[in-house]
């Protein structure tokens, strides 16, 4: 079995939920769009840990999703690993 393409934009979220489905709906119109050979685009929508498996050995992920962070609806937000970790989330959600 060949290896997926070492870059990854991951879309992932429930339509059904209004803005929730932001990382869907990106995905979808990534999807449409000429990439590079070695970008695979995934729509990920609720699969939560079992996504593990496809993020597995990639040399790059983008994660697009909906989160609340206080700011205005549409805002942007870039986050690092680090700034994932464990000890910085206060709460629980369906994302984690």
């Amino acid at each position: 079995m060949p290896s997926p393409p070492p870059k990854l934009l991951l879309g992932i979220g429930n339509l059904l939920r209004g803005d929730d489905g932001v990382g869907v709906e990106v995905a979808g119109q990534m999807a449409r769009l000429p990439l590079p050979a070695d970008v695979e685009v995934f729509d990920g929508g609720t699969a939560g840990l079992h996504l593990a498996a496809v993020i597995e050995g990639r040399e790059r992920v983008v994660v697009i999703d909906a989160v609340q962070a206080g700011g205005p609806a549409g805002s942007v937000y870039r986050f690092t690993p680090e700034s994932l970790s464990p000890g910085v989330r206060s709460g629980l959600s369906t994302h984690d």
